[in-house]
């Protein structure tokens, strides 16, 4: 063997052994990616729930499990499920409104044949939907009050004055009306979106509204028409036999005790049984975590009340707590 041949064949043995290192190096790092996105975006069995347990901020997830269009299939598959797709998208449209139906049809010349010049007969047509947006948009109502007086009365002492007034406002002195409130609720609540985001939306809808403006008509709406609704839940809440409880931590920017926002706040919720005739859930919000909160808000309350075990919740007078199946196990552990 040669010089040359010997150098070749240690080169393709140092090659060989630094491509076994390399495959056995990333076959590591693999197992490591695998177990750190386990660890990141997986279920862990502490946070498991269990499906007979409520969750506090529960979503419908279902909602996300079925979508318009199916994945890529094979040609026998797409052949076997074509019905079902059809009878999919009739379905998502069939309460729509129909905005209109266009027909469309050949020219007396474009019906002549290409070939031969004959007229073509009529052999059937194809259907269509589509779905159209109709952006939201802003208009403005204006009210007069017409005013009288009487001529009579004003010449003497006294004068007389009747005014034909409209409805009250639901925020006196204000461009909010109940519709505007219901979306501005809507859009915060519902969708989730917070008011700075709100300022651009209304803004492309021509209402140029500050952030403070909206935070106002939140706090003054919630207080005025909302806070007589929350007390009555509260009130039928209390005539049940059996309640739940639970809590859970949130922080807040600035806090009106002046304790810094890295502080915990709390969220409660006081619920009834899910398949209680009439199902209440009320949410109170709180700077702390203390024990006069369940006291007040259960102050009429007299049955059951299942919580997580929190020590807040034990020795309420005329309450029985019980506990969960799920926080016995975690605790077991």
């Amino acid at each position: 063997m040669t010089e040359l041949e010997k150098i070749l064949v240690q080169t393709n043995e140092q090659q060989r052994i630094q491509l076994e290192n390399q495959a056995q190096q990333i076959e590591r790092l693999a197992e490591q990616i695998e177990y750190l996105t386990r660890k990141l975006f997986g279920t862990s069995s502490e946070k498991k729930v269990d499906e007979n347990q409520l969750s506090l901020l529960d979503e419908d997830e279902s909602f996300f499990d079925q979508a318009e269009t199916t994945e890529e299939k094979t040609a026998d598959t797409f052949i076997e499920k074509r019905p079902e797709v059809i009878g999919r998208k009739a379905a998502l449209t069939k309460h729509l409104p129909i905005l209109e139906e266009i027909h469309l049809d050949l020219t007396d010349e474009e019906k002549l044949c290409e070939v031969c010049g004959t007229q073509m007969n009529e052999m059937g047509k194809t259907t269509r939907e589509e779905l159209v947006f109709i952006p939201a948009r802003l208009e403005k109502r204006i009210y007069h009050e017409q005013t009288y007086h009487c001529i009579t009365c004003k010449a003497g002492e006294t004068c007389s004055i009747k005014r034909a007034e409209a409805a009250k406002q639901p925020i006196q002195n204000s461009l909010s009306s109940p519709s505007i409130l219901a979306q501005l609720f809507h859009q915060k609540y519902e969708m989730c979106l917070p008011l700075h985001r709100q300022v651009k939306e209304w803004l492309t809808w021509g209402l140029d509204v500050s952030h403070r403006t909206l935070t106002n008509w939140v706090i003054r709406g919630s207080h005025d028409w909302l806070t007589p609704i929350y007390d009555r839940l509260h009130q039928e809440l209390v005539k049940e036999e059996v309640l739940m409880a639970d809590e859970t931590p949130y922080q807040i920017l600035r806090r009106p005790d002046g304790r810094p926002a890295t502080s915990e706040a709390r969220v409660w919720l006081f619920r009834t049984m899910a398949d209680c005739p009439t199902p209440i859930v009320l949410y109170q919000s709180t700077l702390t975590r203390e024990k006069k909160v369940p006291e007040q808000t259960l102050a009429n309350f007299s049955g059951y009340l299942q919580t997580d075990g929190y020590s807040a919740y034990q020795n309420l007078p005329n309450i029985c707590q019980v506990g969960c199946w799920s926080h016995v196990r975690s605790y077991e552990k």
